[in-house]
């Protein structure tokens, strides 16, 4: 009859704009648990599908108003599905894109964290000279020391205070053997009378990698880390970062 292959061709062109969907309702879904309910919503949905489908072959086909029953109801479903797709839709837009800030802001502030010189760059040292106007012990003029000195014993090691990249691995005049680690977020640290350097320029580095070994190199009377810490080109206080140097 003709009805009824009229609603079929509608029914099937339904049929592929449903698996379309249920196509790109699960895409969406992969990442967001939280719409799980949608889903369900959904499944019951295309259960009735199958049930209007069921009618047909029960010997109604030629039965007018079971097809317009059919057609109608296949209507209705498609309109429900298509709004609640649209919502789904909607709804993970706005899932995703609050997970995304979240994201970014987590990753930021962790990053940061990890920029932070805040861990001691030698094990067990004890501080002999502090970040304080000083005399000088060569030339006996007051200056002022622009970090801390930290004694230790020859070839202890020296590590990272923070995650960073290697800006400089080498010799550096009266510091000797020097690494400066830009850390980003306008922090750099510096590293100095090494006695060898374990990292190369342009490398990068994690919070408590082993870089150097204390030594004695350039400038100094005896082994030691002279340990610097800038904040935005300006030299400050590595007790602020690491007040378990004070120990």
């Amino acid at each position: 009859n003709r009805s009824y292959e009229l609603v079929n061709k509608e029914r099937l062109r339904l049929n592929k704009e449903l698996t379309k969907l249920r196509k790109e309702l699960y895409e969406l879904r992969q990442d967001l648990d939280e719409i799980k309910e949608y889903r369900k919503k959904i499944e019951r949905s295309l259960n009735l599908i199958s049930d209007a489908e069921s009618i047909g072959g029960l010997g109604f086909r030629n039965n007018s108003r079971y097809v317009r029953i059919l057609k109608n109801k296949e209507e209705e479903i498609f309109k429900e599905l298509w709004i609640n797709w649209q919502a789904i839709k909607a709804d993970t837009t706005i899932e995703k894109s609050l997970y995304e800030h979240l994201s970014k802001y987590y990753k930021e502030k962790v990053n940061l964290l990890l920029a932070i010189p805040s861990i001691n760059p030698v094990k067990d040292g004890v501080i002999t000279s502090g970040f304080k106007l000083r005399k000088d012990p060569f030339t006996h003029q007051y200056r002022w020391h622009r970090g801390v000195d930290i004694s230790q014993r020859l070839n202890s090691p020296v590590y990272a205070s923070a995650n960073g990249k290697v800006i400089k691995a080498g010799w550096e005049g009266a510091m000797g053997k020097v690494i400066r680690i830009d850390h980003g977020y306008g922090f750099q640290t510096i590293y100095a009378h090494l006695n060898k350097i374990l990292v190369k320029e342009g490398q990068r580095v994690k919070k408590g990698d082993m870089i150097g070994l204390i030594g004695t190199t350039g400038r100094s009377t005896g082994p030691h880390l002279h340990y610097e810490v800038h904040l935005n080109g300006k030299a400050v206080n590595p007790i602020y970062f690491i007040p378990n140097l004070l120990k």
